[in-house]
């Protein structure tokens, strides 16, 4: 599939109970927008580091089961 750091700016995924790992989305500097529809149980450390979601026009919506947060989410 390639490389798409930088490349990527949203993310809409319906899914299962699942875990968002470290660093998933990191470096995706053009991501501005993630909603996820489902259950996700925990966002690992890091995960949105380095993305556009870090800025003033960065949107996320976190879903009402999750009950963990790594450290460092954003920076």
């Amino acid at each position: 599939m390639g490389n798409v750091v930088g490349a990527l700016n949203a993310v809409y995924k319906r899914i299962v109970p699942c875990n968002i790992g470290e660093n998933a989305f990191r470096g995706c500097s053009n991501l501005t927008e993630v909603v996820f529809e489902g259950t996700i149980n925990s966002i690992g450390d890091g995960a949105f580091k380095d993305t556009g979601l870090e800025g003033e026009n960065g949107a996320i919506q976190l879903p009402v089961g999750l009950t963990s947060l790594g450290s460092s989410i954003f920076a």
